[in-house]
């Protein structure tokens, strides 16, 4: 019974010792959706102009403290060199001290300025809501260059599954050229040419392998992870294998039928557009502020002041003042104000028929973009199916001595292409509709999360 329970004691000390490096190995699988959510919570472009966002906002704060008064607070003590008085015929009179404390309190409330601090706050308010459609826009970049990373590691990965297969190829090609030799059916240049080959597969594959690595390393940039992280992402090319390509051809054709409602959706939807014209509101509204400088201000200003001075009947007092304050003189700097801002306006206005221009190309780039992944995918398949069946021609033909080990390696490598070809023709796809989405003024983020949209597309 004692053997029992010691033997049972050891067991749960193993357990415990093996379960942590068991746990270790067993990796979390990073999907689409859940690198889209990481990104835009962990990339610091985004954590850079989110500062942004909150500078505006204390813009904010600081043209509507204008509305409200200002009150002021003051203790002093004046020490003159001589004291102060006054003279009656031939008698001076004092009436201060050389030395006197004096302390009070003021309130400053503007009452009418013609729109100054309303269009000023107005201008802040636009401001802010022109750096949120900024945060919009690069959180849309952020997103579609994490896409973009994430397609190029699953392509990657493919990649080096390719090479790894061209490497078995030549391997199996390499002994079979040797047993071919051994029977004096090849000649010896035959063997080295498949040889030589096979060295050339490997080279290619370490390639492959060491640019999986540096995409993966970027990955980890991009979602705020230690660089030499391994990552181990779900795979999205069924989306497009198994009749899947469907949706993105029946997507391309409703874009291209429709261009008309494409460009309106394109102008209404890209933050770029809603921005500049956000600050354009916000210029004309600092316009009208400055125009507001030819006019009077009214306000009213009351406080409570002690001087220390026995020669005075009362110390203290409380006054009340309705005063009206115009600038008459500046040097022209008000109407330049207003100038300069007019300027400003007029470039706006002008930078933004420029981005329309540019979006709508990016927009007609996308389709056609789109346009050939989906023909070049068409033909990718076609193309693998039959570099795989020449492959296998080819190397019945030369076991059977009939063919040459020319026509065994042009074919592998052949296979090859059509292989790295066809992989990158699904993931190029892919990266077409992200950016065609964009383009178009897609949220990314919700385009592939939003799970009703991705099950109705399947």
């Amino acid at each position: 019974m004692k053997i029992i329970r010691i033997a049972i004691f050891i067991l749960l000390v193993l357990i415990e010792i093996v379960s942590p490096s068991f746990s270790a190995e067993v990796k979390e699988i990073l999907t689409l959706e859940e690198g889209l959510r990481l990104v835009t919570e962990e990339n610091r472009l985004l954590r850079i102009i989110r500062f942004t966002e909150e500078i505006s906002r204390e813009d904010i704060n600081i043209a509507n403290s204008a509305f409200y008064p200002e009150i002021n607070a003051f203790v002093k003590e004046t020490l003159l060199a001589h004291e102060p008085g006054a003279r009656f015929g031939l008698v001076g009179v004092p009436t201060g001290e050389r030395s006197s404390l004096s302390y009070g309190i003021n309130i400053y409330q503007r009452i009418y300025d013609f729109g100054r601090t309303s269009s000023i706050y107005s201008a802040s308010r636009k401001s802010f809501e022109k750096t949120r459609y900024d945060i919009k826009k690069v959180r849309n970049i952020v997103a579609l260059d994490f896409i973009n990373a994430y397609l190029d590691l699953l392509e990657a990965e493919k990649l080096v599954n390719v090479h790894e297969r061209e490497v078995e190829r030549y391997s199996s090609h390499v002994r079979d050229a040797e047993s071919l030799y051994s029977e004096g059916v090849i000649t010896k240049n035959d063997l080295l040419q498949a040889e030589v080959k096979l060295a050339d597969a490997r080279r290619r594959l370490i390639y492959s392998r060491n640019l999986k690595r540096l995409t993966q390393s970027r990955l980890n940039v991009l979602i705020g992870r230690p660089l030499d992280d391994e990552i181990i992402i779900e795979d999205i090319k069924d989306r497009i294998v198994n009749g899947g390509s469907q949706y993105f051809i029946s997507l391309f054709d409703s874009l291209r039928n429709d261009r008309e409602g494409l460009y309106k959706m394109l102008y209404e939807r890209r933050p770029e557009i809603k921005g500049i014209e956000l600050e354009i509101d916000s210029h004309t509204m600092m316009q009208n502020a400055m125009r507001a400088g030819y006019y009077p201000e009214l306000f009213v200003m009351a406080g409570y002041e002690y001087i220390e001075n026995r020669y005075q009947l009362h110390e203290d007092n409380w006054s009340m003042v309705f005063g009206l304050r115009i600038n008459l003189l500046s040097g022209g700097r008000t109407r330049s104000e207003v100038s300069k801002i007019s300027w400003r306006i007029k470039q706006l206005e002008e930078e933004k028929r420029k981005i329309m221009d540019e979006l709508g190309l990016e927009v007609k780039r996308a389709i056609l973009d789109m346009e050939y992944a989906i023909e070049n995918f068409s033909l990718s398949e076609k193309s693998l199916k039959q570099a795989e069946e020449n492959l296998r021609i080819n190397t019945i033909r030369f076991s059977e001595g009939v063919g040459t080990s020319t026509e065994v390696t042009d074919a592998i490598s052949l296979l090859t292409l059509e292989e790295t070809n066809y992989y990158r023709s699904i993931y190029n796809l892919l990266k077409k509709e992200a950016f065609l989405q964009y383009s178009l003024g897609e949220d990314l983020i919700i385009y592939y999360t939003d799970k009703d949209r991705i099950l109705t597309k399947e």
